[in-house]
């Protein structure tokens, strides 16, 4: 006779997360961006505020922005936080902050990673005037 045990177990959310943020770390560039208004029914390209772009994750949670058209290298930090919801789903949130040492001032994205892979990520970023969709290649 062939006995077999099933084992059930569930990931905990440390886990997921690590998960997560280890194919999170790497360069990643913007292949898409879309603004849709609030209240607005359509999607506007935005791409060419952020054409070339890259954004680079460290493993230390500190990270680099490429802006391709100011040809200019922005230091910052990242995490990711995980929130579930009523029905136990779970959610992946990405906080960047980024530091302009010419100008004074520090640039943020606070967003949901909707999508994520080894290559490919989908953010979605909402702002007091609408909703930002990404879509990054891992370069």
């Amino acid at each position: 006779m062939i006995l077999s045990t099933v084992i059930l177990s569930s990931c905990t959310d440390d886990q997921i997360l690590n998960r997560k943020e280890r194919r999170v770390t790497g360069t990643w560039k913007i292949e898409r961006a879309t603004f849709r208004e609030d209240w607005s029914l359509f999607n506007d390209n935005v791409i060419g505020f952020y054409q070339d772009d890259q954004i680079t994750f460290f493993d230390d949670y500190t990270a680099t922005y490429n802006d391709n058209s100011l040809q200019s290298i922005f230091e910052g930090d990242w995490g990711l936080l995980l929130e579930r919801d009523f029905d136990d789903d779970r959610f992946t949130y990405i906080d960047m902050q980024f530091y302009d040492t010419v100008n004074d001032e520090t640039f943020s994205y606070f967003g949901e990673i909707t999508f994520l892979t080894h290559r490919k990520m989908k953010l979605t970023v909402i702002t007091d005037d609408g909703r930002y969709r990404f879509k990054l290649l891992k370069q």
